[in-house]
């Protein structure tokens, strides 16, 4: 059944309307229209046809906000060539006839609303899947055909421009060899050996991870900026904790979603192994005289690995929070959220949170004199009562990684403290590294499952994509191995773990309802 949703443009009175009814009101300029219908049903799945779609770019960029900001809608796409809007949910939790109120009213929000800013920002150059994908159909093609194999060599040469170009920019900008360089030498090894198909395969599997990866992070940060943003027009945090941090600042705030410590650390480590994985790659070449076991430990990219799987991880996570009303501040703090085992308050900001405290870590109740310890604090045995005369410090030990719940700017400082935490009342704002809407123990165990369940995932991904890789290398340095094989194997596998990690995290996927049925018993 087509439906319309139809705005008058004085009033702002909406009104719903059948394909009969809409009829009569089409030649109406003063009203704005959308028609819409459902075209596919699956349980959790929804798929509409939103005719507005197709031709106004602006309704677009409005309707995407308001999809955003239904914490019902696990996941949703946009097609503006099929003019469709395709939303996955919890059909356990919400069934259809409440999400498609919901989207119904995002609907005719984006009607109402003004063009949301851009947050568009310049990536790192790309190949493009195009080119890629033709140019390994030429390159099935040369046997069978007997075309020249130069030919289809110049051209796998020249469809990876983007690759020479990211050595050159390195080179040039900060003097460095880094893991792209490995990929260079090993396709101009293939293709002196005569194998573009093997070079082709690589590109267009490359690609393909490229163009899934970019994709993916841009809706994902798209849609962060929108749950971030306040009124004001900037992001809930201050830059450096000194001033407001503009939306329009993509580029440093992306940054600082994509990072954490450990994958700077492992990645500058992936990156000190290429000047020796270049040296065993000569010296095997020098020794065996083949440039097939030369080239066959090339592909060890371990730093490509981890710039592809994990930013996805965290950015899915942050926006996964971002949706229940916990904004975490970047990739670091997430990451420093999932190996909390401390957590530090007050007995005012105790006794003012709904529920009682089953989190997996211990708690250091800090109460001033005369301040009488409730029943249950006593009866808990992972907290510990702290006079607040006393410093902090005192209590923890160095290995331990601590978390502060606070309620007021400035309030409890220590150098101990890893990450901080708020009940967003205004106040301590610019300062929280975590901002909490619901003020319940709940939505503390949800802070800390979503942040372990995230780690987790980014390192079942690195797994995924390491271990074939890992087996490809060996294989081929020891024993020789195709070099289709190997490509298809490191470059199958380097999808597969960004799907791993682009899965969008859920509550229900998490622990949390494990850790709310112990609370129960």
């Amino acid at each position: 059944m087509v439906s319309y949703l139809s705005i008058d443009r004085e009033s702002g009175k909406v009104v719903r309307s059948s394909l009969a009814e809409n009829q009569d009101k089409s030649v109406d300029s003063s009203l704005i229209t959308v028609e819409y219908r459902i075209i596919h049903r699956l349980p959790g799945r929804l798929r509409l046809y939103i005719s507005r779609l197709g031709w106004d770019e602006d309704y677009r960029r409005r309707l995407t906000p308001s999809l955003a900001r239904i914490p019902a809608i696990e996941e949703y796409r946009v097609s503006t060539a099929a003019r469709s809007l395709v939303v996955s949910y919890d059909p356990e939790s919400t069934d259809e006839t409440e999400i498609l109120s919901l989207i119904e009213k995002a609907i005719e929000s984006a009607m109402r609303e003004t063009v949301p800013f851009s947050l568009e920002t310049p990536r790192e150059t790309g190949f493009n899947l195009t080119a890629t994908s033709a140019v390994l159909a030429l390159a099935l093609l040369v046997n069978p055909l007997e075309l020249p194999v130069f030919l289809a060599g110049a051209l796998v040469l020249a469809s990876s421009l983007p690759l020479w170009q990211r050595i050159g920019e390195s080179l040039s900008r900060r003097g460095e060899i880094t893991t792209d360089s490995l990929d260079g030498v090993w396709l101009l090894l293939q293709l002196l050996q005569g194998n573009p198909l093997a070079g082709a395969l690589a590109l267009n599997l490359t690609a393909i991870g490229e163009n899934l990866r970019q994709q993916k992070l841009e809706r994902l940060e798209a849609e962060l900026a929108v749950l971030f943003a306040t009124e004001e027009g900037t992001i809930h945090w201050q830059d450096d904790r000194s001033s407001p941090l503009a939306i329009s600042d993509g580029i440093s705030w992306k940054k600082s979603l994509e990072t954490t410590e450990s994958l700077t650390k492992i990645d500058s480590l992936a990156r000190s192994t290429v000047l020796p994985t270049l040296a065993v790659s000569g010296a095997i070449g020098a020794l065996t005289g083949d440039p097939a076991l030369a080239s066959a430990v090339l592909p060890l990219d371990i730093g490509v690995t981890l710039r592809g799987t994990t930013p996805l991880a965290i950015v899915s996570a942050l926006v996964a929070a971002a949706r229940r009303g916990i904004y975490i501040r970047d990739g670091e703090t997430l990451e420093k959220l999932s190996r909390v085992d401390t957590l530090v308050l007050n007995l005012e900001t105790y006794r003012s949170l709904n529920g009682f405290p089953f989190l997996d870590l211990e708690i250091l109740l800090m109460i001033a004199d005369g301040q009488e310890i409730p029943a249950d604090v006593r009866e808990n045995p992972s907290v510990r009562v702290i006079p607040d005369r006393i410093a902090l410090d005192e209590f923890l030990d160095s290995d331990r990684i601590v978390a502060r719940l606070i309620e007021n700017a400035g309030e409890w400082e220590s150098d101990r403290i890893d990450v901080t935490l708020a009940f967003d009342n205004g106040e301590s704002v610019p300062t929280a590294d975590v901002l909490i809407h619901p003020r319940d123990f709940r939505s503390l165990e949800n802070t800390f499952s979503l942040a372990r369940h995230t780690l987790s995932t980014a390192g079942e991904s690195l797994a995924i994509a390491l271990v074939p890789n890992l087996f490809a290398v060996g294989t081929g340095v020891l024993f020789g191995l195709d070099p289709l094989l190997a490509v298809s194997l490191n470059g199958g596998a380097a999808i597969l773990a960004e799907l791993h990690s682009a899965r969008s995290p859920s509550l229900r996927k998490t622990g949390f309802e494990e850790i709310t049925e112990k609370g129960q018993q």
